[in-house]
């Protein structure tokens, strides 16, 4: 078959793929039924699709130079592997009727289908092998099976799974005898320490100590009421007495384990405004970032994230002054830096540490700036500080439109604040803004909202033009509740998947 009619194949072949997955996860985040049956699907099929795009493209490129090239490659085995699976997603597509599907088709069909997933797959691959000895175009061939068929391709568990996977991981390392601590220098922690950290975090706060806390910052008065910023989210945990307690506690807690190590990998939104919710000694640390940022003190600045890092606290660069109300500046160190003209080292320092240059400000004075709601990159244009305009350029990982972001975050905001009408108080909160996910290689944060009375939080990820949104309870693991927001509604889920792109 020439390269160019095997590359017009594809495009057919390539749709069924594509709307078929599509239904696929549909059926998966919203029953229960043959749920291990259909990922295994879903996986054969996203290999599928992405190797006949590979070969679609290879070949259009070799058709379009050499059409006399002739390539064993025989579209029909596609085509009835496909047309089966065409059938199989009729009937997911008719969700009233999919609970009697295992009986509709019997397991031995669902293995039938992923084998013929499987040997299409192995047919394709000896394509763009031949394609790629043809020397037309640079190609590693042991790239692209490995690529299309990586892991990163298939498409991550759904967040129960994960949850579960995760634990195992931490009962096996709890268990291992290599499991011993070693401590850091600074706040003397060591990774067990940092795990039970990150676990407090997530649960009631602690009475720290101020021993705990490090003792090289001298908080200086509070600044001007230029600067009336910031927020935060999670708390000083207390240091446990051994590695040991630390297992215990794991071992009585199911699922915080899993969370605390998903949460480990992910941003923060600091969302909360209210002083009322936090712990004292977290206060001090916080106004001591606020006031160095506030000075331009950027050793200062550099040394209280540190800190804060070591103590399992996260996304800092980020954090503004917590005030107590929506009246907040919300100038995080990244646009203090601008404004105060730091050396571009600071700002690019500020960057590497996970600064966001999307950020925009809560509040300005109109005496020095023009607009309230102002990114770093705004505010160095307007002072004419050019030096800096590389360095605070943001680099887009995922390309969305403006007004999509926006359709998902209105939905999400009013899921939030559905949320929040419940509880019988309330505090001041700054909503999470998904246009920071777009500069995110994992477009994922988390959003914690933390009071004497709330134990809850959101963690959301883009998934294509949709947010997942994993709504949890920190102190009860059955209270996880799965979300998906497109543009025209917002659908809860049994369970959440989306194929990981970072």
């Amino acid at each position: 078959m020439d390269p160019l009619s095997i590359s017009a194949s594809a495009v057919a072949l390539i749709t069924i793929c594509v709307q078929s997955v599509k239904i696929i996860k549909d059926a998966i985040e919203t029953v229960r039924t043959a749920k291990k049956e259909l990922l295994k699907i879903l996986n054969g099929t996203n290999r599928m699709r992405l190797l006949l795009d590979q070969l679609r493209g290879l070949t259009h490129q070799l058709g379009s130079k050499n059409n006399k090239i002739l390539l064993a490659f025989d579209p029909s085995g596609c085509e009835e592997i496909l047309g089966q699976l065409k059938r199989l997603v009729d009937k997911l597509a008719k969700v009233e009727t999919f609970l009697g599907c295992q009986f509709l088709v019997r397991r031995s069909k669902f293995e039938e289908l992923v084998a013929g997933l499987k040997n299409q797959e192995d047919d394709i691959r000896l394509v763009l092998l031949s394609v790629a000895t043809a020397n037309v175009q640079a190609i590693s061939i042991s790239q692209v099976p490995q690529t299309v068929a990586g892991a990163e391709d298939a498409p991550s568990p759904p967040y129960a799974e994960t949850l579960a996977l995760t634990e195992r991981s931490l009962k096996d390392t709890a268990l291992s005898p290599d499991a011993t601590s070693t401590k850091k220098p600074r706040v003397e922690q060591d990774e067990s320490m940092k795990q039970d950290m990150m676990f407090l975090a997530e649960m009631d706060p602690p009475s720290t100590k101020a021993a705990e806390l490090p003792t090289s910052k001298e908080v200086r008065g509070p600044p001007s009421q230029s600067l009336e910023d910031q927020e935060s989210t999670l708390w000083l945990p207390r240091v446990p007495a051994n590695a040991k307690d630390i297992r215990s506690r794991t071992a009585t807690i199911s699922t915080m384990p899993a969370l605390t190590n998903i949460l480990s990998k992910v941003a923060i939104w600091h969302g909360q405004l209210s002083r009322d919710v936090y712990d004292s000694q977290y206060l001090m640390l916080r106004d001591s970032l606020a006031n160095a940022a506030f000075y331009g003190d950027w050793t200062d600045v550099f040394e209280v994230i540190d800190d804060a890092h070591h103590l399992g606290l996260r996304s800092w660069p980020n954090c503004h002054r917590i005030t107590g109300s929506k009246q907040c500046s919300g100038w995080t160190p990244l646009h203090q830096a601008v404004f105060l003209s730091a050396p571009e080292p600071v700002v690019r320092s500020l960057v590497v540490q996970g600064a966001s240059r999307l950020l925009q400000t809560m509040w300005t004075s109109s005496d020095e700036l023009p607009y309230r709601n102002m990114t770093a990159l705004e505010m160095a244009q307007v002072l004419g500080y050019r030096n800096l305009f590389n360095a605070l350029s943001p680099v887009i990982h995922h390309a969305i439109p403006p007004s999509v972001l926006q359709a998902l975050q209105r939905r999400f905001h009013s899921l939030i604040e559905g949320d929040m009408a419940l509880l019988p108080q309330q505090y001041p909160l700054r909503l999470p803004e998904l246009e920071l996910l777009v500069e995110l290689e994992n477009p994922e944060m988390y959003f914690p909202l933390k009071s004497p009375k709330t134990k809850t939080g959101y963690i959301y990820r883009l998934d294509g033009r949709n947010l997942v949104v994993m709504s949890l309870a920190i102190s009860s693991a059955e209270e996880l509740r799965y979300f998906r927001i497109t543009e025209q509604n917002v659908q809860e889920l049994q369970d959440a998947i989306f194929f990981d792109t970072s």
